[in-house]
């Protein structure tokens, strides 16, 4: 929910305070708590010493909030970890495929039954309020885009993406799923991330599957039910054949009424026209990239980018990698990125797929407005710790065959 859904924006502190609560709770009844792991010490610490002695406490309070959600999370109950996350996003995204079919094909039905909120929105300039919050939440601007439960596409598809990469590299994670059952999981959010209409979210599907595919020998070999693999990364190449087959039909047939036009080919040529989300990303990019250079080291401040940005572009949004080396510098950002993705710097983690890791952060950084969102940090914490699994458990069976 703290993952920028409609509900959660709408009630913000209040989520702030069962969130710290339940936190609280855990560290206090919980005896392994008690002992709080140093990492997540140090990576706190850098966290509240660039942010709070800057004055920049909006930025610490939700990066606090994030990192501490997902530390205690996973703590919680590390190997049922993975498999709730990834039932979670199935139970949100199968619902999410009812309300977009009925959003396709009797718009009003949805408009009309799914009452407003207090969250507002706006389309290119033009302001407007959600509906819905628990179940589905309608931009009715945008109908033929899912969003699930969140404010836009594009926090969805980081969940999605977030379920796929579980699914197809850390399969013995999801001890109590089947194999047949995690191969249709996987279908099912192919098919969703195409429904949300996002270019991050098709960027980032194509580089998981183009991984998943290439790398498939040594996934074979590292997997203990290497049928089972073997299966799925047949499905999956099918499966992935036949969707651009469907794409590039769809695209000679309806032009730019298609899918591959208006959510990749459009955007890619918006990126220098005005008014549209393509240029308010590069514009913040831009600006952003000329305060960098006057203030590298430790940033120029949030007040001062979000006071250049006002008078430059009042338009200007995403982008808030090179935003936050803007605001709070090079140095500090590359820090806390040290730590975000420290884990996958063992010699046990697939450098291929550690390099995908990397690749999807930068990917969705460069087109969203938070450095640090929940969805986006399971993967590089859960990951290493996986591998490392992987690792031991080989070198243990090669120990009992020797």
């Amino acid at each position: 929910m703290s993952h920028d859904t409609a509900i959660y924006r709408e009630n913000t502190m209040l989520f702030r305070i069962l969130i710290t609560l339940c936190c609280v709770m855990v560290f206090v009844f919980d005896k392994k708590f008690w002992k709080i792991e140093k990492d997540y010490i140090i990576f706190f610490t850098i966290v509240s010493c660039f942010l709070l002695m800057r004055g920049e406490r909006k930025l610490w309070l939700s990066y606090a909030e994030y990192i501490l959600l997902i530390f205690v999370t996973y703590r919680i109950n590390k190997n049922l970890f993975c498999e709730r996350f990834v039932k979670i996003t199935m139970f949100f995204t199968i619902i999410s495929l009812i309300f977009y079919t009925v959003g396709r094909l009797n718009p009003n039905l949805l408009i009309n039954n799914i009452p407003m909120n207090n969250v507002e929105w706006s389309f290119y300039g033009r302001p407007y309020y959600l509906q819905g919050r628990l179940l589905y939440v309608v931009r009715k601007m945008e109908l033929e885009r899912n969003n699930s439960i969140f404010t836009e596409p594009g926090l969805f598809q980081m969940f999605l993406n977030t379920a796929l990469f579980i699914l197809l590299f850390m399969r013995e994670s999801l001890q109590n799923i089947k194999n047949k059952k995690i191969n249709i999981m996987a279908m099912v959010v192919i098919i969703t991330v195409i429904t949300t209409g996002s270019t991050t979210s098709y960027i980032a599907l194509s580089m998981i599957l183009f991984v998943f595919i290439i790398n498939n020998r040594s996934l074979i070999r590292q997997q203990e039910n290497k049928q089972g693999i073997k299966r799925t990364i047949r499905i999956i190449t099918g499966f992935s054949v036949l969707t651009i087959i469907g794409i590039f039909i769809d695209y000679i047939s309806n032009g730019e009424s298609s899918i591959l036009f208006k959510f990749f080919i459009r955007k890619i040529a918006e990126m220098f026209s005005d008014g549209t989300s393509g240029h308010a990303r590069t514009s913040m990019i831009s600006i952003c990239m000329n305060i960098v250079s006057d203030y590298p080291i430790l940033g120029a401040g949030e007040d001062y980018v979000s006071s250049a940005l006002r008078i430059l572009d009042d338009g200007a949004n995403g982008g808030i990698l090179i935003h936050s080396f803007a605001s709070i510098g090079i140095m500090p950002v590359l820090a806390i990125l040290f730590y975000y993705f420290k884990n996958l710097m063992k010699q046990y983690v697939p450098i291929m797929n550690a390099l995908l890791i990397i690749a999807l952060y930068l990917n969705t950084s460069l087109a969203q407005s938070r450095l640090l969102y929940p969805a986006l940090l399971i993967v590089p914490i859960v990951y290493g710790d996986y591998c490392r699994y992987k690792n031991e458990t080989i070198k243990s069976s090669l120990k009992l065959k020797g």
